[in-house]
């Protein structure tokens, strides 16, 4: 089992792409985590519609908003993720291919490109 932890600070917008690459993962096993971390939009309400866990953080903050999320995870790999990005359809069977090839590893990262650099 894989646990995706996503905090998320007045993300409406972006959002439901994030949630959508998520939840089209072809990964088998794994849950998505949302830590909703002091929005003043509809951040909370554009989550609700997705297949998700959804936390909430006192704290505005997104180092505590990972620690919640961490927490109340079920997995035994935690991935960090971020709601301002779409995820390729292969991203936790790539992660989780990088864990049984190297037993040993307790963290991985990887490359990201931005869609619209300045």
């Amino acid at each position: 089992m894989i646990s995706v932890v996503l905090p998320a600070c007045n993300e409406e917008k972006f959002l439901p792409r994030s949630l959508d690459s998520l939840c089209r993962q072809d990964f088998g096993s794994y849950e998505v985590i949302v830590v909703v971390n002091g929005s003043t939009d509809k951040t909370a309400l554009v989550a609700r519609k997705y297949p998700v866990k959804i936390l909430h953080c006192e704290k505005h903050s997104a180092f505590y908003a990972r620690q919640i999320g961490a927490e109340a995870a079920s997995g035994e790999i935690i991935v960090q993720a971020d709601a301002d990005t779409i995820y390729p359809p292969d991203w936790l069977s790539l992660i989780y291919a990088d864990f049984k090839r190297q037993p040993s590893a307790v963290a991985v990262a990887g490359v990201y490109k931005y869609a619209d650099p300045p």
